[in-house]
């Protein structure tokens, strides 16, 4: 009778120790995604074109388009100057173009015509 129950207790211990590895291994793989979803929403090697203005400038919204187009490419986007729209935005600190592609957003400063958000992240420069 003995053995028997050594036996239960051995497959029982087999059953725990095989939950613990499942359950490690999916922690592992949550992990692994958060991460790399971090690094999809927050790219660490963006570039940020450099074409504004004096803080006096007013930027037109011509002007808006143009620098979007080419921080649309500096994304690896290729857009048609003609498909943009640009929608001027107030914000506490002033006024904003929002200029919206297929895959991404920019929001350009009246002021000086710099990019200040990039699909809705703050740009720090």
């Amino acid at each position: 009778m003995s053995r028997m129950k050594q036996k239960k207790r051995k497959k029982g211990f087999n059953g725990v120790i095989f939950a613990v590895l499942i359950c490690v291994i999916l922690v592992i793989i949550a992990l692994c995604v958060i991460f790399r979803i971090d690094e999809i929403i927050m790219p660490q090697a963006l570039e940020i074109i450099d074409m504004f203005f004096d803080s006096n400038h007013d930027t037109t919204e011509e002007e808006a388009i143009n620098i979007a187009v080419k921080q649309f490419e500096k994304l690896k986007e290729k857009v048609n100057k003609d498909d943009l729209k640009a929608i001027k935005i107030q914000r506490k600190d002033g006024l904003y173009y929002y200029i919206e592609s297929k895959e991404n957003t920019l929001e350009i400063k009246v002021e000086g015509g710099k990019v200040v958000r990039i699909n809705g992240i703050l740009v720090n420069e």
